[in-house]
């Protein structure tokens, strides 16, 4: 099995690692390819599980048009048996252009003995896998190709319409797996085959999870874990916790955001402008074991999540399912499929997107009753522990894998 990710690892998206590193528990043998150099890692290599390591392999793709037409024909000169995928890549210039199918052969070649010899090529992300498609096809390899979308990879503007975006993958497709039944939705409305879509939730793996409750705080601790983008609503966390601090000023509350991102510097300008600094904590981007740590210590733990302006969305935020994994009462919104995870009022609190005065009462509620806190957060654990384990949905995943493939377009 191969795993084709744009790059690896990414402090964001640790539901990709922890996939790849239950099937290798399981016995698999796996590779992983990334598109991009080793440079555009999050962090170092050596800074993963060591079962991962020794089976990544990074490429390097050039961005200039002329440097990937050099690096073509120095690898059809070692490997003249694949000159037949040189004409297959010119009927891709009329939908792809030279550029990218340039790009598309290359890789190609590059992937020649990996992907040739995979029963299974895993791709997370829909435009991966679009791109997965158009290998494969190229090279007329055999693999079964299945993709996991999450969030961006449906709603974002620059994918519309979904059905031409997305038809070499719809076409070459054999699993399209969705992380929520929202985008379930959308891709069946778009044109996919109904019989090719699954809802796959993402899991953690719940045994390194224990129910943390802490003790004799001074303050009530709020913590939001999260890239500093504006679909991640730390804006609207913002406002939310300005607004309890004017109209319960004797409440003692903090607020740790951890994580960094594009509008860092424009929410630490909001919390200046907002006389904020003294409770709301900016801690930066943190290891991924750092981060849990702070959610650890936390009381209560938030995350508004909305729409971007450019139609970025979550899919179901793997952080919001560590938290309550460690028995944190959550706050979120009902924003694309987080309620799927989260059942206001009996395993958390929701609010409607962008609406900070909600966000605000939902933690008002907290810091006045913990009682509450402990019930949501017991609960929520209950939830994650039964519907969203990693070990249970690696293994419906290894199904999936085995089940027969359909007939491809």
């Amino acid at each position: 099995m191969v795993y084709l990710v744009r790059r690896f690892p990414v402090r964001s998206q640790t539901f990709v690692t922890n996939e790849i590193l239950d099937h290798l528990r399981a016995g698999a043998d796996i590779g992983v390819v990334a598109f991009g150099a080793k440079a555009t890692a999050d962090f170092p290599l050596e800074d993963v599980d060591p079962l991962i390591r020794p089976r990544v392999t990074y490429l390097d793709m050039p961005r200039e048009s002329k440097a990937r037409a050099m690096a073509i024909l120095r690898l059809l000169m070692r490997r003249p048996r694949l000159l037949p995928l040189v004409p297959r890549a010119v009927f891709l210039v009329p939908t792809e252009g030279r550029h990218a199918s340039l790009g598309v052969l290359l890789l190609a070649l590059q992937l020649a003995e990996t992907i040739g010899a995979a029963d299974v090529v895993h791709c997370h992300f829909g435009n991966v896998g679009r791109l997965a498609a158009l290998i494969l096809r190229l090279g007329r390899w055999r693999a079964k190709l299945v993709t996991t979308f999450h969030g961006y990879d449906v709603s974002k503007e620059a994918y519309q319409p979904l059905g031409r975006y997305y038809a070499p993958l719809f076409g070459r497709g054999d699993l399209l797996l969705t992380v929520n039944s929202i985008w379930a939705e959308r891709l069946r409305a778009a044109g996919a085959d109904p019989a090719r879509i699954r809802v796959h939730h993402m899991g953690i793996d719940s045994r390194v999870f224990e129910e943390s409750r802490p003790h004799g705080a001074e303050h009530v601790r709020f913590c939001m874990v999260g890239r500093m983008v504006e679909k991640k609503g730390h804006a609207i966390a913002l406002q939310a916790l300005a607004l309890l601090r004017k109209s319960r000023p004797e409440l003692a509350i903090r607020l740790e955001l951890v994580g960094d991102g594009p509008l860092q510097e424009c929410l630490r300008a909001q919390a200046r402008a907002g006389r904020l600094e003294d409770v709301a904590i900016f801690r930066g981007a943190l290891s991924h074991r750092r981060a849990l740590e702070a959610i650890k210590q936390a009381d209560v733990f938030v995350l508004p999540s909305r729409t971007a302006a450019d139609g970025d969305m979550e899919g179901i935020p793997v952080v919001l399912m560590e938290a309550m994994a460690m028995g944190k009462p959550v706050i979120s919104t009902r924003h694309s499929g987080i309620p799927e995870l989260v059942e206001d009022g009996t395993s958390g609190l929701l609010a409607d997107e962008n609406d900070a005065s909600g966000i605000a009462a939902a933690m008002e509620r907290l810091a006045d009753k913990p009682d509450l806190g402990t019930r949501l957060g017991t609960a929520g654990r209950r939830v994650v522990l039964a519907e969203f384990n990693a070990v249970t949905q690696g293994e419906r995943l290894r199904g999936l894998y085995a089940s027969p493939p359909r007939e491809r377009a």
